[in-house]
């Protein structure tokens, strides 16, 4: 045993890696369960109670979960008849597996490579009977080439609780007595509709027209079905996306489906079988409804079949944060902002129609107030001109802009915006230099405007018709200010530069309390930590860094993420987020971090291809993040979104 002890250790960390992989990849309402249920040995009760579940929901999410996991370690190479154990084997941890148990495995795996027949001796004939159940899957699965069948054993002999050295007593006429007469009725789970099932990113593989196939599996084209929503993708010379509304007729022969966008409803009749979609469309909006899934020459129909692509995962991590929201918009998002009681998202952005295809100035600016509770828009405002960069007000009551002073000027100036009422409170400052940054103090008293030409100006907001400049910083960066951002008690003003650097101000005397340096390229956000002894700062490089306050110096540095964007603490200031491009898996992904630790909490995915900015509710428990659907792609339909997640905290 000597030298198969450290082998089936690594034996059995490596089935706990699988284990965990898999139990992570779990939609939340099933991994909750999962988690209270298999691995911390709660009762259905206790679970329901905790989960505020009918027991009955519970137990049917619980045997989904069980039937997936089952199935996916299936296509890992792994058969389970029975995952009785799992918490047995989960307990093992790190912790060395008993020296009895491994010898009688080892044994028994010697044997039975012999012949099943032969470990009769060691384990009891329903245990052979179970092994050898199982050795056939591996036979007709191809068994993952590497995992000896001395783990197979091993892994049911914890999961099934059939390798203990002493019989389990039979039940007392005490144990009988407790038992209930009329067990809950496990309550099935509803098939799912088409509606559904389609729900996720299909892959187009082929597209016939006039009789004609053309395989188009490797040209990366895909649908995105989610809710009412249809986001159809198309990459190449001249990458587009189209974004519409779609509606299903299931009840129709053959059942029907329509595209529904701003040109008229396009017809079509639809093929659901598992993860293979089939769909006959009519090639003219208002043309007929196609009969069935072919085309002739000259036909006036096309067919597509698509084929369904892995779901992605909202969340990994110690932390969960499940997708609850996705609002669509007609305008490019460049801010969000949560207001104090949580219950309201402030949006703010601009809509360039074509106008940046023709290299005009582009179109107005808009507002959106959207009610969380209901789920709908209260209201939206244009704010007139083309404003880029905007700021909410901590109380969400004003919104502050760019402004242009006449025609022919730098947007040097600055709007006030009511955002209860939509409408211009004042119109400030002078044209000397466009305004870059804007930020509010935290009791919204006053805001900092940041400019190209290096200055950074404060303004006194507490007049309710009058804004007066307050004088004391002098210029505060070698070249243009990009961003701003003022401490908890808004005393000091961290402002950062295109020369890659950071200047701490006290805002009282005007004086700088010191320069933080480390980036290479020009800082893109800034922001303290609720308790104001942390700055973090993020570069046009991708490094994201955290400052400890007290000594002037880096405490985390993050790298392998470039084009971050966007930068926010959580409430509590345990959490940083930020979102940006990771260039090994050329994807988007938001990170939430310990800013003190610099260990990663979770990693959330989003379908959205350009972030602009990111937002904690004020409970800490929502996160948004806006941004548009397909940067630097033409976009028929809406562009714009905003994802909201909630935090679930599961035990991992």
């Amino acid at each position: 045993m000597s030298t198969a002890g450290p082998t089936l250790e690594v034996m059995w960390k490596e089935v706990q890696g699988l284990l965990n992989a898999e139990i992570q990849r779990l939609p939340a309402k099933y991994r909750a369960p999962f988690v209270l249920c298999w691995l911390e040995g709660k009762s259905r009760a206790e679970a329901a109670r905790e989960l505020r579940l009918k027991e009955g929901t519970l137990s049917s999410r619980l045997d989904r979960a069980r039937q997936k996991l089952q199935h996916r370690l299936t296509k890992r190479g792994i058969e389970l008849s029975s995952l009785g154990g799992l918490a047995a084997l989960w307990s093992q941890g790190g912790e060395t597996v008993s020296a009895r148990l491994l010898e009688t495995t080892v044994q028994a795996s010697l044997q039975f490579a012999a012949g099943p027949g032969t470990a009769v001796g060691i384990f009891s004939t329903p245990v052979v009977t179970l092994l050898e159940e199982v050795v056939r899957g591996m036979v007709m699965n191809k068994f993952k080439a590497g995992i000896p069948l001395i783990l197979v054993i091993a892994i049911i002999g914890a999961a099934t609780g059939l390798l203990a050295y002493t019989k389990v007593p039979a039940p007392t006429q005490e144990s009988r007595e407790a038992e209930p007469d009329n067990p809950p009725a496990v309550e099935k789970e509803k098939p799912k509709s088409d509606k559904e099932r389609l729900q996720g990113t299909w892959l187009q593989i082929s597209l016939e027209l006039d009789g004609n196939r053309q395989d188009l599996s490797s040209d990366n084209r895909t649908v995105f079905f989610e809710g009412d929503n249809l986001v159809l993708n198309y990459p190449g010379a001249w990458p587009t996306v189209v974004t519409c509304k779609y509606a299903l007729k299931p009840g129709q022969k053959p059942k029907a489906i329509d595209r529904i966008d701003r040109a008229g409803d396009t017809l079509g009749i639809y093929l659901l079988e598992g993860d293979r979609l089939t769909i006959c469309w009519a090639k003219k909006p208002k043309d007929r409804r196609p009969k069935e899934f072919v085309t002739k020459q000259n036909s006036e129909f096309l067919v597509e079949v698509f084929k369904r692509l892995p779901d992605e995962e909202n969340s990994v991590g110690t932390e969960t944060w499940n997708k609850e929201a996705v609002l669509r918009f007609p305008y490019r998002p460049t801010s969000v902002s949560f207001g104090p009681d949580g219950k309201t998202l402030v949006i703010a952005g601009f809509d360039d129609g074509f106008g940046a295809i023709l290299g005009t100035d582009g179109g107005p600016g808009h507002t959106t107030l959207w009610d969380l509770s209901q789920q709908k828009e209260k209201a939206t405002f244009a704010r007139g001109a083309d404003m880029y960069f905007s700021e909410v007000s901590p109380d969400a009551n004003l919104l502050a802009t760019e402004h242009q002073l006449g025609e022919k000027k730098w947007f040097g100036g600055i709007a006030l915006w009511d955002i209860a009422r939509g409408k211009t409170r004042s119109t400030f400052g002078d044209s000397e230099s466009g305004v870059r940054a804007l930020a509010f103090s935290r009791d919204g008293k006053i805001l900092a405007a940041g400019y190209y030409n290096g200055r950074a100006r404060l303004f006194d907001l507490s007049g309710k018709d009058k804004t007066d400049e307050i004088p004391g910083i002098p210029k505060a960066q070698e070249s243009g200010v990009t961003c701003l951002a003022f401490s908890p008690d808004s005393k000091f003003l961290a402002t950062g530069g295109y020369d890659a650097s950071i200047t701490l101000w006290e805002l009282g005397t005007g004086k700088s309390l010191g320069t933080l340096r480390g980036h290479r390229e020009r800082l893109i956000a800034v922001t303290y930590s609720p308790d104001g002894k942390l700055l973090s700062s993020v570069s046009g490089d991708g490094a994201v860094k955290v400052w400890d306050l007290s000594i002037l110096k880096a405490k985390t540095t993050l790298q392998g993420i470039r084009e971050v964007r966007a930068l926010a603490f959580a409430p509590d200031g345990r959490t940083l987020a930020f979102c940006g491009f990771e260039m090994e898996k050329e994807t988007i992904l938001v990170k939430l971090i310990d800013p003190m630790a610099g260990k990663e909490k979770a990693t959330i995915k989003p379908r959205m291809d350009c972030p602009k900015a990111l937002a904690f509710s004020p409970d800490g428990k929502r996160l948004a993040l806006a941004g548009e659907l397909a940067g630097g792609k033409m976009v028929i339909g809406d562009q714009g979104l905003v994802i909201l997640w909630k935090l679930e905290k599961i035990g991992n």
